[in-house]
């Protein structure tokens, strides 16, 4: 049976536009992503014993994953079917979380990508799922498992997993629970939007990737859809990129948003400067920084020129003040608001 707008909910069928053929699903599970009519999908999947309702009961019993293609482990083997340059669209809906090697797997992507290529990434945002109790994953642990070039879930994230989301006493984890966890695939990271980005910021940085953003949803977008606790980001692969082009063209995807746009930036801004991002260096003598993100966003929405709130709040709240009849933003500046989603 095909999958309708309906089954997915409008904002992620939407991105449907951005695949080119031959396109690869890692990873689909029992929602491939939607796809135009007449491309040429290949679907990845891992093997594993039994069957998916074995291993993931919770999807109930009539629950049906569509047979693999190919079979594949993203940690170990990366995509090594897969030559250079040789894909139209790579789809990768709910999977990097659950890798022990999240950059590998984004520099792979970006390999197999013909230039032009497209990676559609989806995630589930930590703070709306079982993982909301758990610290986002840094760029600076993501950068070491890299370095060390991991091929499996250490330990350690499976305890955190059992004690933060499941709930349970260390006594109770034993090695038959972390090997059960690791059958499973449990999400050995968690992110925000704006930690996600981080990485993709972090590997532009070191030259690993030159993708562009081409669009971005933000969890703010798709309430009410089937898929309402994930975001998504359309990247295309590229001959050359930078920090400073990705962060503006991010500060273009996000400025749609007449709330959560500004908190956005905020979030983006505390990251990059933040002790385990590994970017602040990086954006010395790059012309976009944490605080021109700012500047961009609102030059890109046609207000004034202002003193970034990041440096001194002051300047940004009169400004607020003298006008907030003109612009929603300006009033949920002055007014301090946060989201929380």
């Amino acid at each position: 049976m095909p999958v309708s707008r309906d089954d997915l909910g409008p904002p992620r069928f939407g991105f449907s536009r951005y695949v080119k053929g031959p396109s690869l699903e890692i990873g689909p599970g029992v929602s491939p992503f939607p796809i135009p009519d007449n491309t040429v999908r290949i679907l990845a999947e891992r093997k594993f014993e039994g069957s998916i309702i074995d291993l993931f009961p919770e999807l109930g019993p009539d629950a049906v994953a569509p047979k693999g293609d190919v079979y594949l482990d993203l940690d170990k083997d990366g995509l090594r079917q897969f030559p250079p340059n040789s894909l139209g669209s790579v789809i990768v809906s709910h999977v990097l979380e659950h890798t022990a090697n999240l950059l590998r797997s984004l520099i792979e992507v970006h390999r197999v990508l013909r230039v032009g290529g497209r990676a559609i990434i989806a995630l589930p945002d930590r703070r709306l799922t079982f993982d909301r109790n758990r610290p986002g994953t840094s760029v600076a642990h993501l950068a070491v498992e890299l370095l060390e070039n991991v091929t499996e879930v250490a330990d350690d994230h499976i305890v955190e997993f059992c004690q933060l989301v499941e709930g349970r006493p260390l006594s109770e984890i034993d090695e038959s629970l972390i090997s059960h966890h690791r059958e499973r695939s449990i999400h050995a990271h968690c992110f925000t939007a704006e930690e996600f980005f981080a990485a993709i910021l972090f590997l532009t940085s070191s030259d690993d990737v030159q993708f562009d953003l081409l669009d971005f949803m933000g969890v703010e977008h798709s309430l009410g859809g089937k898929n309402d606790e994930e975001f998504v980001f359309v990247f295309e692969k590229t001959t050359t990129t930078s920090i400073s082009r990705l962060m503006s063209q991010w500060a273009d995807c996000v400025a749609s948003n007449r709330i959560t746009d500004v908190e956005r930036i905020r979030h983006l801004a505390e990251i990059v400067v933040g002790p385990d991002s590994m970017l602040a260096a990086k954006l010395e003598g790059v012309q976009t920084n944490p605080v021109t993100i700012l500047a961009t966003w609102l030059s890109h929405r046609d207000l004034r020129a202002f003193e970034c709130p990041l440096v001194d709040p002051g300047p940004m709240s009169r400004w607020a003040a003298d006008n907030a009849h003109k612009d929603t933003r300006a009033e949920f500046l002055l007014n301090g608001a946060r989201i929380n989603v």
